[in-house]
C-alpha cells in the first residue's frame, strides 16, 4: 500500500500540474480590447489625444472574447515596439486609431496609430506598419480626399 500512495500522488501532482498550466494557457493577459477607429484619409491641420479619437470615433470595435483578444495582440506585434523614435516627430503622431486592452485585473493598456507607426500610450515607442494593418481597421470604402489636401493623409508614410 505504501508503495502506491507515491505514485497515485505523482500522478495526481502531475494532473494538478497539467490542469494549471492549461488554466493558464486559456486565461490571457487580456481580457477585453477596445478599437476606435478614425479613417486613415482623415484630415486634421490640428494635433490631437487619444482621448478625442475615443469620443469622435467613426467606427467602434470591442472584442470581448479572451481568446480572440490574445490572439488579436499577438497580431499587433507589440514586443516589436521599438524605442524612442527621435526620426517621429510628435505632431506626426495623431491617432487615427486607438486601442485599448483592458485586463483581469482592471488595468487599460493604450496604443494608438497614426497609420505609419503603431506607439505606445506615451509615444516612446513604436514600429512601422504595413498596408496589411491599415487594411485589418477599414471597414468600408473611405471617400477620396480633396486633392489639394492629400498632403496631410495619415497613411503617407516618410
Amino acid at each position: 500500500m505504501s508503495r502506491c500512495l507515491p505514485k497515485r500522488l505523482t500522478i495526481l501532482l502531475f494532473m494538478m500540474y497539467a490542469w494549471s498550466s492549461h488554466a493558464c494557457a486559456a486565461n490571457p493577459e487580456y481580457i477585453q480590447a477596445k478599437i476606435y477607429f478614425l479613417g486613415w484619409n482623415s484630415i486634421t491641420e490640428r494635433t490631437f489625444h487619444p482621448d478625442w479619437t475615443r469620443a469622435h470615433y467613426e467606427a467602434l470595435f470591442t472584442f470581448a472574447s479572451p481568446s480572440y483578444v490574445e490572439n488579436f495582440v499577438q497580431w499587433l506585434k507589440i514586443p516589436e515596439l521599438k524605442g524612442p523614435k527621435e526620426s517621429v516627430s510628435d505632431s506626426s503622431r495623431l491617432p487615427w486609431l486607438v486601442i485599448d486592452l483592458y485586463s483581469a485585473d482592471k488595468k487599460t493598456t493604450t496604443y494608438y496609430s497614426d497609420g505609419c507607426y503603431l506607439f505606445s500610450e506615451d509615444g516612446r515607442y513604436s514600429r512601422p506598419v504595413s498596408d496589411e494593418f491599415r487594411k485589418k481597421f477599414t471597414v468600408y470604402e473611405e471617400p477620396t480626399p480633396i486633392s489639394s489636401q492629400t498632403n496631410n493623409l495619415a497613411f503617407k508614410c516618410d
